[in-house]
C-alpha cells in the first residue's frame, strides 16, 4: 500500500511541475523584460542577411503556352526594401 501511495505522490509532484513551470517561466520573462529594459537579450533584433534565393515551380500539364510569359515575369521580379 505504501508503494501505491508514493507512486501517487510522484504523479502529483510531476503534474504540479508541468502546471507550474510554464507559469514561472512566463513570470520570469516579464520580470526580465521589466527590470532589464533595453539591455535584455529579449530586445535584440536578429540580424537578417538580405541575400535571398527563391525558387518557383511552374506546373503545366498540357497547356504550355503560358510558360514563357510566366518565366519572363518571374525573371523580371526585383526585391524592394
Amino acid at each position: 500500500m505504501k508503494v501505491l501511495y508514493y507512486f501517487f505522490v510522484f504523479i502529483e509532484v510531476l503534474t504540479a511541475i508541468f502546471i507550474l513551470l510554464p507559469t514561472l517561466l512566463l513570470l520570469l520573462h516579464y520580470l526580465l523584460k521589466l527590470f532589464a529594459g533595453d539591455r535584455s537579450p529579449l530586445h535584440k533584433k536578429p540580424r537578417i542577411q538580405k541575400d535571398f534565393h527563391f525558387a518557383a515551380i511552374v506546373t503545366a500539364h498540357q497547356d504550355t503556352r503560358f510558360i514563357p510569359p510566366l518565366v519572363d515575369s518571374l525573371l523580371r521580379q526585383t526585391m524592394k526594401e
